[in-house]
């Protein structure tokens, strides 16, 4: 009886650590199986996936090389042959895992109670469409600017582990998405201001950091248009974003708006000038720097990746007074019950690309009993439900070999066709390849095939 009041008071000790915020955490993991066809058989997801499996190997753009690290479980997957599915179910699952594991070392390791909270919420609100933009490198340079600012927080560490810790995630910061840059800015000015403390060495390896990318690479074309971009600062006053906050401020950013008021009053209420002042600059900057970014528009799933930085200037400066709220009603009830309503929104988001997937599917197989490879017009392509196509050549041949012998690739044009390409795969951005160079473990095209045109009747809805 002993022995079991002892195990019943061990176990108890273990698992008291744990709280709603795990759970979570694990509700926010299981939803990359849950919703995996949807999160890898759209655009820039479904072109990932298809690379890893011709090539069951990683696929890197950009110079983001901290990419590989959600990439791993797919491409072991590929390599031992696993089926398509099974692979798309861990490249999903993947790009959510790695986030995972940041929230629990931030937490648990850490000791970083409140970061991992804001962690949770810079992910889930107001990012429904987001979260089916699988492939994005911005949720992973907020992953290790998280990481970044609970090893300058923390008291776990001796210095010469933290200055480790800080090479590491610094490195892998750089390497994951431009606007890292702006996450690691952000967390040192909060550091300064409410601190008043700056970590000099870490300005130096970014400036070493960034010097080495630049020579030894140089910039991607991405960061040359991101560059660009924020150099025209007269693009400000027009900018899609603006339209875009406007039709859902009062919609899905409600919590947001009351932790910035409450943290704004607490700041002005504890006389702290200095920080409120950096607190508003921070949020107004950064407001202008997306609107800037984000002049000319871009579909909702692909500015809300922009606006995870906005929900971290937002959330954030409120790690460093979180234990005098931890018993405020809005911390232990509030919070948790919009984090939970935030997977509705998602499940909500998720219908549109569940049809998507549903309707291009059935159209495949129809195709695939009559042709091997075809071209379709832009005409014939209904845009308010297929959305973006320019994918099509990838998804096409993903969905025809999920359970079938034999693949299918539909190629969109705009024009007439001007050559049939016989015993060749057309890819997007990179000229056409010769089909028996594909994996044929997963694709399988028929030989002495060309593309055809497929008939004017025909509509991709």
């Amino acid at each position: 009886m002993l022995n079991y009041v002892n195990t019943f008071s061990t176990f108890q000790e273990k698992t008291k650590k744990y709280d709603v915020y795990d759970f979570i955490a694990c509700c926010f993991l299981a939803l990359g199986v849950v919703f995996y066809q949807e999160r890898t058989l759209y655009l820039d997801n479904a072109y990932l996936l298809f690379n890893i499996l011709d090539s069951q190997n990683f696929r890197i753009e950009h110079y983001r090389y901290a990419a590989v690290l959600p990439q791993i479980l797919a491409v072991l997957a590929a390599k031992i042959g696993a089926s398509i599915p099974i692979v798309a179910g861990l490249l999903s699952f993947g790009y959510l895992f790695i986030h995972g594991i940041i929230y629990w070392l931030t937490k648990h390791l850490f000791k970083q109670k409140g970061l991992g909270v804001i962690y949770l919420a810079c992910m889930l609100l107001a990012m429904h469409e987001n979260f089916f933009d699988m492939v994005t490198e911005t949720r992973l340079a907020l992953g290790f600017g998280i990481l970044y600012a609970a090893i300058m927080l923390t008291k776990e560490l001796d210095n010469s582990k933290k200055l480790i810790w800080t090479i590491v995630v610094l490195i892998l910061g750089t390497f994951s998405h431009p606007v890292f840059i702006l996450y690691f800015g952000i967390i040192n000015l909060f550091y300064w201001s409410f601190k008043n403390q700056v970590y000099f060495q870490h300005f130096i390896i970014m400036g070493v950091l960034y010097f080495l990318k630049s020579a030894l690479l140089g910039n991607s074309s991405y960061e040359a248009g991101f560059y660009s971009k924020v150099a025209n600062i007269d693009t400000f006053y027009n900018s899609f974003l603006h339209g875009y906050m406007k039709g859902h401020l009062g919609q899905v950013y409600k919590l947001v708006i009351i932790i910035v008021y409450l943290t704004s009053a607490h700041l002005y209420r504890q006389g702290l000038r200095k920080e409120l002042a950096a607190y508003l600059f921070a949020i107004a900057g950064t407001y202008f720097l997306l609107a800037v970014v984000n002049s000319s528009g871009e579909s909702h799933m692909m500015i809300q990746k922009s606006l995870l930085l906005l929900n971290f200037v937002c959330l954030y400066p409120m790690v460093y007074f979180y234990d005098q709220w931890i018993n405020k009603i809005f911390l232990s009830v509030l919070i948790p019950f919009v984090l939970f309503a935030s997977f509705w929104t998602i499940d909500s988001a998720s219908e549109k690309y569940t049809n998507r997937i549903s309707n291009l599917k059935s159209k495949v197989n129809v195709l695939n009993k009559s042709y091997d490879k075809a071209y379709i017009h832009d005409s014939q392509i209904d845009a308010s439900t297929m959305l973006g196509v320019w994918a099509l050549p990838y998804e096409s041949i993903i969905l025809s070999s999920w359970s079938n012998p034999n693949s299918f690739t539909l190629y969109p044009i705009k024009e007439k066709a001007k050559s049939f390409y016989k015993d060749t795969f057309r890819h997007v951005f990179m000229p056409p390849m010769p089909q028996n160079n594909l994996n044929n473990r997963y694709f399988k095209l028929q030989k002495n095939s060309s593309y055809q045109l497929i008939d004017s009747t025909f509509i991709l809805k």
